[in-house]
């Protein structure tokens, strides 16, 4: 509850037009503490320290800095991301830009999303012009047109680990791009 009530004042000073600014590693710092953490409004930075089970973003033009996650979920607009490793990553609404750690699971729906992320177990991308760039993909299941997602390294061989191998992927649409770049900017 105490989690819930500092993001709502956070985002209230953001709505007036105050942005107030927790730093990461502060003792001030507000951690997640009770399990969900919501963070509304616009035009404001939040940084939360520690692990939070469920994170909800919504609004616009938010900048958040988060720790590690169970589900995040990003709707609105034009939002600015950052979180450790996210074990599930509902991605909504548009324009948002997200940098994570490692994701379990992703699904993003929308358009115009950037995504970066270490290691992705499991995608789904439906919308239109969304990047994504990860060290490594597991599956991917691509629906729209004008995606790009790029992965840096090839998968261990589920028989011979030794055998590298490309992610499973099915996409439909046009101009979808899905392929292997050993530099693709992580």
């Amino acid at each position: 509850m105490k989690t819930k009530l500092i993001a709502a004042i956070l985002a209230t000073t953001a709505i007036l037009g105050v942005t107030q600014v927790a730093h990461a590693f502060d003792d001030d710092a507000p951690r997640c503490e009770d399990g969900v953490l919501e963070v509304d409004g616009s035009n404001g930075e939040f940084t939360f320290s520690g692990y939070c089970e469920k994170v909800i973003i919504g609004g616009g033009d938010n900048r958040v800095v988060l720790g590690d996650v169970g589900t995040l979920e990003i709707m609105g607009n034009n939002h600015d991301i950052r979180a450790g490793n996210v074990k599930v990553l509902d991605l909504g609404g548009g324009d948002h830009a997200v940098k994570l750690g490692n994701i379990g699971s992703a699904d993003i729906v929308g358009n115009d999303h950037d995504v970066l992320a270490g290691v992705i177990g499991t995608m789904d991308v439906a919308g239109g012009n969304n990047a994504v760039k990860s060290e490594r993909l597991g599956s991917v299941t691509v629906i729209g047109n004008d995606h790009l997602i790029e992965y840096r390294r090839l998968n261990p061989g589920a028989k011979d680990p030794k055998k590298l191998t490309h992610p499973a992927r099915s996409v439909k649409g046009s101009s979808n791009l899905v392929r292997w770049n050993k530099v693709a900017g992580l």
